[in-house]
């Protein structure tokens, strides 16, 4: 299975909405090992990845002989707030044994300008960076070329494409407003034992239920108005390692040890997932647990009762790590309970 490579990537994390946002996000095709949701006929010498719903117009690949260009265009409507835009490219399939060279570039003042290059298969991932500074407001033209392989490779088919600026905003969100740090109104006890409990999905060896879509505007999710249709349906270790949550507790559910259960649909790699679990204590980012999952193994969280409060608690799921060679989880359910 094929993983996105390593990279420390900055996410754009909304707490409140009336923060703004300067951010370039797009994801082309799924990571699993499939180049099944790009075109594979008519290919377009140029995309506008404005009007795409999808990869499905997205030409499935890039070779030496009659499909060496590949020209892309977006628009970047907001002030450039970022230090730079990635593009990664993960590749389901190439011939040969070798690599396939690729070459960025982007058109400057009519003349085409090379950015970056570099290598890549579907053993090894790419990641090619465009500074800030080669970037203005309004219509981006970029150029992606083919111009050598090695040891017989001379095409490649896509996995996956994920192009996302970064580097801006930390990785973690800035403190919560002062208006968040008040205790909410009154939230009523449920009659019985004043549980907290959010079932996030369904058992059933899927993740239909998840949310699939642009994931940039579901980085911080809102439980108690949101369920799994609105939470992200994977944690990887490139373009999305952490996941941001939040609800609502009264004074006696915040005296009792809280509980998440993971379950995963699916993982890539042979081995686990480690995730960490950290808690925001009005100043700092804590980790207060960390467990390993994959398909067939569940994982569990605990918060300590004494990491809440009656009021808005604020959590997030952190990629820490993997085990024979699993960067990516794909998730069946999540259960959040008092213990």
């Amino acid at each position: 299975m094929n993983q996105l490579m390593y990279f420390k990537f900055f996410l754009l994390v909304l707490l409140l909405s009336s923060q703004s946002v300067y951010a370039v996000s797009y994801s082309l095709g799924v990571d699993d090992a499939s180049d099944a949701e790009f075109l594979s006929g008519g290919f377009a010498p140029s995309v506008d990845l404005d009007t795409l719903n999808d990869a499905s117009s997205f030409p499935k690949e890039i070779n030496l002989y009659n499909w060496d260009v590949q020209y892309i265009r977006f628009e970047i409507q907001d002030p450039i707030d970022f230090e730079e835009l990635s593009i990664l490219i993960d590749v389901a399939w190439n011939n040969g044994s070798g690599v396939l060279q690729l070459e960025l570039s982007i058109l400057n003042n009519g003349e085409w300008q090379v950015i970056d290059s570099g290598d890549v298969s579907n053993t090894q991932d790419l990641e090619l960076t465009i500074p800030a500074a080669q970037l203005t407001p309004g219509v981006q033209e970029l150029r992606l070329r083919a111009i050598d392989g090695v040891e017989g490779t001379s095409v490649i088919a896509y996995d996956q494409i994920v192009i996302m600026s970064k580097g801006s905003h930390p990785t973690t969100p800035k403190a919560p407003a002062s208006s968040d740090t008040l205790d909410p109104p009154e939230i009523p006890e449920p009659a019985s034992t004043g549980r907290i409990y959010f079932e996030l999905g369904q058992s059933d060896s899927q993740a239909g239920e998840f949310f699939s879509g642009d994931f940039q505007n579901h980085a911080d999710v809102y439980l108690d108005e949101s369920g799994a249709e609105a939470f992200p349906k994977e944690l990887n270790h490139s373009w999305w390692p952490r996941q941001f949550f939040r609800f609502n507790m009264t004074q006696s559910q915040a005296q009792k040890n809280l509980v998440i259960e993971l379950d995963a649909y699916w993982n890539d790699g042979s081995g686990h997932l480690i995730i960490d679990l950290l808690v925001w204590d009005g100043s700092d980012w804590v980790t207060v647990s960390s467990t390993t999952v994959s398909a067939d193994k569940n994982g569990r969280l605990i918060v300590p009762a004494s990491y809440s409060k009656a009021g808005l608690n604020y959590y997030q799921l952190l990629y820490s790590g993997g085990t024979g060679g699993t960067k990516v989880v794909v998730w069946d359910q999540i259960i959040i309970q008092s213990e």
